[in-house]
């Protein structure tokens, strides 16, 4: 029985060190000036880490996405707009010294010059080559990776659907793939019926780390969260429900003028912070969804057909399919906030599929075989 015992602690001991050596690169969103995608970039290293592995998020970014990107944020009409965008990048720009980054890379063969062991694809949106900035990363599927074992990570291809016409590079990086895990049933979908490769339905990051130790509570308390963009009848909706229970209404992270506060430049843990000290949350965003969940708040998601892919098989893991309103299934929000969400069945939701995802991980990144072994 000892032998057994020691037979085993020894071969747990050797796998450690096998990691330990191994460089591992995360390519993902980590660093857009975006709430979600940092905590999904923050959360999955932090996992990897967990795992035993010690992991550099690849600092990549083309030149024409890096351009279009902060277009978004600095061409504004008001320049008020543009002063509190500028405090938020400075907020992102402070909170990526908590990440292990490479240096700057703006082609492919720079990032292959780093020489990585294992490099995971995901978990952001890094698959939708139509993407609301308009400029896709061959590199975010592989084509033109070099690494010894490549893997995805609950990456999404958000709007993009099956009946699309793919760019040739999205087919021919991701059969390089040694194992394949999506965030959202229509890319498992576009993965296991379009492309015909084995894929595995898995969490994002965020659902699989604690985020309580990194958390900056606000001053504010008695408050709706708004987080996202919605449309004219749903906010005069949020403005009666917040007026009938003496709630104030803060947007956080986006202006919206309706609002009794907006507050745009907040860090992602402040971010955090205001979900956590919410009453209630109305949003229009995935990871807005996702921490509703994780910080147990009576919520409603205002599902937007971009979108759409992603949330909806949030609602169906979690069964919150009544939490989610469009224009057309437009119902009293009152009657859904007050329609008090039952945590219980939730949480042991998000415990079968957090184990389930960690163990996609384990596998893929312990798996010493070829990924044409694996893709047969």
């Amino acid at each position: 029985m000892f032998s057994v015992w020691l037979i085993v602690a020894l071969s747990e001991i050797k796998l450690q060190n096998k990691l330990l050596n191994m460089k591992v690169g995360i390519l993902t969103t980590h660093d857009e000036i975006n709430h979600g995608a940092y905590l999904q970039a923050f959360a999955l290293q932090q996992t990897l880490n967990n795992l035993g592995c010690y992991s550099l998020l690849i600092n990549y970014k083309s030149f024409n996405y890096l351009f279009a990107e902060y277009k978004i944020y600095i061409c504004q009409k008001n320049p008020v707009n543009i002063i509190k965008n500028l405090f938020k990048i400075s907020k992102f720009k402070k909170s990526l010294k908590l990440l292990n980054c490479t240096r700057h890379h703006f082609t492919a063969r720079s990032v292959n010059q780093e020489g990585f062991d294992l490099i995971v694809l995901g978990s952001d949106e890094i698959w939708n080559y139509s993407n609301c900035i308009g400029e896709a990363m061959p590199l975010h599927f592989a084509d033109g990776l070099q690494a010894k074992k490549i893997i995805s990570y609950a990456p999404s291809f958000g709007n993009v659907v099956c009946s699309d016409v793919f760019p040739g590079y999205v087919e021919r990086g991701l059969r390089r793939l040694c194992a394949v895990s999506v965030r959202d049933r229509n890319s498992f979908d576009i993965v296991t019926n379009k492309l015909k490769l084995p894929c595995t339905l898995v969490l994002d990051p965020t659902f699989l780390i604690s985020f309580d130790k990194y958390l900056v509570s606000p001053k504010y308390s008695n408050f709706i969260l708004i987080y996202g963009f919605f449309s004219a009848d749903l906010q005069k909706e949020i403005t009666r429900f917040a007026i009938k229970e003496n709630l104030i209404t803060i947007s956080v992270g986006y202006i919206n003028k309706w609002c009794d506060k907006n507050i745009v430049a907040v860090s992602p843990f402040e971010w955090v912070g205001y979900i956590s000290a919410s009453k209630y949350v109305v949003t229009s965003m995935y990871h807005g969804t996702i921490f509703s969940l994780k910080y147990k708040k009576q919520f409603c998601t205002y599902v937007t057909p971009y979108r759409r892919n992603k949330l909806e098989t949030i609602a169906e893991i979690f069964g919150v399919s009544d939490r989610m309103i469009t224009d057309e299934t437009f119902s009293s929000l009152s009657d859904i906030l007050k329609n008090r969400i039952e945590y219980l069945p939730i949480d042991q939701i998000i415990d079968v599929w957090k184990s389930k995802s960690i163990n996609f991980l384990k596998d893929a990144i312990y798996d010493t075989r070829s990924c044409e072994e694996n893709n047969t």
